[in-house]
Order: C-alpha cells, then structure tokens, then sequence
C-alpha cells in the first residue's frame, strides 16, 4: 500500500512537473504573431542603434556607411510562426524580443520617438540581408506614440 501512494505520488509529482516545465516554455516563446502578408501591431520601447553598413560591414570603419536602425524593445517575448504552405525563407523564430522596423519615414520623425512607449504596426519577415540586424524585422505602416 505505502509503495502504492509512493508510486501515485512519483506519478503525480512527474505529470505536474511536465505540465509547468511546458506552461514555462510556451510563457517564454510568448504569443504567436505571422509573417506577411498578416499585419501585426507591437507595442515596446523605441531606440535606435548605430552600425556599420557597406563596404566592409565594420571590417572597414572609415569607409564604411554609418547607419542608425531604429529597434522595438516589445515587454514581453513573442514568438514569429512559419506558414509552412506558404512560407520557405521565413522560419519560426521565439523568444523574439527586439525587432528591427524599416520606416519610410524620415529619421528626423522617429528620433524624436527614442526612448517613447510606441505601437508599431506593419508586415514582419526574417533577416535575409546584412542590412538586417535582428532575426526579424517590421516594414512599418505606422508608428505612434502609446
């Protein structure tokens, strides 16, 4: 009997443990957005980053291009889901928790924006240049302050 509810407990304790360890998982994938063509809005703070941009990508800083990218910074991880029908160059990617926006507009608009709470709403794929900083990045339709 004592070896029984020894048994029932092991069993219990294993198939609770389970459970949290994939809960703990799926909370640090965090929600599931799509790639293009669905448009996505992420809220997160705004920043900007400088790089080295063509030729030498850094291997040549005096020649190289000075670039600065704006970057969301979301508040919590999010994972971006592969339409396997669809979708042969953009990957399943989580824990995404920076995304590189590509804007259209001026650098002078988003500058002011730095450090803002802001929602960003746009198409997203995955880094397939060197231009491409971050595993994902948003073509922004529209940027405002929260």
């Amino acid at each position: 009997m004592v070896a029984m509810r020894a048994s029932m407990l092991t069993i219990l304790t294993l198939g609770w443990a389970c459970t949290f360890s994939l809960s703990c998982q799926r909370a640090m994938r965090g929600p599931e957005l799509r790639y293009a063509p669905a448009i996505v809005e992420l809220t997160g703070r705004l920043k900007v980053e400088d790089h080295l941009g063509a030729p030498g990508y850094g291997e040549t800083p005096a020649r190289d291009e000075k670039l600065r990218l704006p970057i969301l910074i979301l508040a919590s991880p999010v994972t971006v889901q592969q339409d396997t029908a669809r979708d042969k160059n953009n990957i399943t990617t989580a824990g995404v928790s920076e995304i590189q926006l590509n804007m259209a507009a001026p650098e002078e608009q988003y500058l002011q924006l730095v450090g803002r709470v802001v929602v960003a709403k746009g198409l997203l794929f995955h880094a397939f240049t060197a231009h491409h900083y971050r595993d994902i990045v948003m073509v922004v339709r529209k940027l405002t302050v929260r």
